[in-house]
Parts: structure tokens; sequence; C-alpha cells
């Protein structure tokens, strides 16, 4: 079973940026609605799921901030990793998501083009500290090759 990354995006420039960095990567994905879902999925696939990557709100951050710290104290989980991907880098917002204890902060640059290239560069770096438990099913890639 592939390892797994959960999505929380709206943006649906960064998002179709952040699943094509995935699955160069040979991640599967799991799309997380709101918080119950959230908790749903995080139920249904702990065991494969390798970390969180979430889209903040400038208009509700905070709200945002809570439900991550909540997972990271009420569940048990927290040890989980979650990166947040934030449009406007100010200093309320950056330093909430330290307060969250958010492992990873990916600030959108100015230049849309320049996003891919920085995103995947920033996920390369994230990746490196996960163990290298992903097994790469050459089967399983030729197969992923073809659907594209």
């Amino acid at each position: 079973m592939a390892e797994k990354v959960l999505i929380s995006i709206e943006n649906r420039y960064i998002k179709s940026v952040v699943l094509k960095s995935l699955f160069e990567q040979n991640f599967d994905f799991v799309e997380v609605l709101d918080e119950n879902d959230l908790m749903l999925k995080l139920d249904i696939f702990r065991e494969s799921i390798l970390f969180y990557i979430i889209e903040i709100d400038s208009r509700k951050y905070m709200a945002q901030y809570s439900l991550i710290k909540k997972l990271k104290s009420d569940t048990g989980m927290s040890g989980f990793s979650i990166m947040a991907i934030i449009h406007e880098g100010t200093t309320e917002i950056v330093s909430g998501a330290k307060d969250a204890k958010i492992d990873d902060v990916f600030l959108v640059p100015e230049k849309r083009e320049l996003l891919r290239d920085s995103f995947n560069k920033r996920l390369s770096q994230y990746l490196k500290k996960f163990p290298t438990t992903i097994v790469n099913n050459p089967e399983w890639i030729e197969y992923r090759k073809n659907i594209v």
C-alpha cells in the first residue's frame, strides 16, 4: 500500500501543483473536507498516513490552528507531521503556525510561475525527515505512467 498524504487545499492552482508533485513522488493523497472528515480519514487511514498538507486561509487561520493544536494534543498524535501552505506571510499568521506546532511552513511566492519549482524543492527537503520506507514497486510505477 502506498504512503498517503492528507491534503486540505482550496486554491485550485496550488492544489494542482501539490497533487502533481505528490504523484511524481509516488504518493497517494486523500482530500480532507472539514474537521469531521479529517478525524474520519485519520481513523480509517492512520497507519498509512505520512503527513498532512493544509492551506491556511487568512480569514479563518485561528480556527485552523486551533484544530491543529487539538489534533496534536487531544488525539495522541503529537508526532503527526503537518506542512502549512500560507499565502500572506504576515507575522501573525506565520507565528501562529509555529505556536500550533506546524512542522513546516511553505510561503506561496508572489510570482505564480515560481510556485511549482519552489514547492518541489520544499517538498524534497520536507521528505528527508521521513524514513525511506516507501517501496517503489516497478509494476505500480509503470501502471501510473500509463494512466497519465
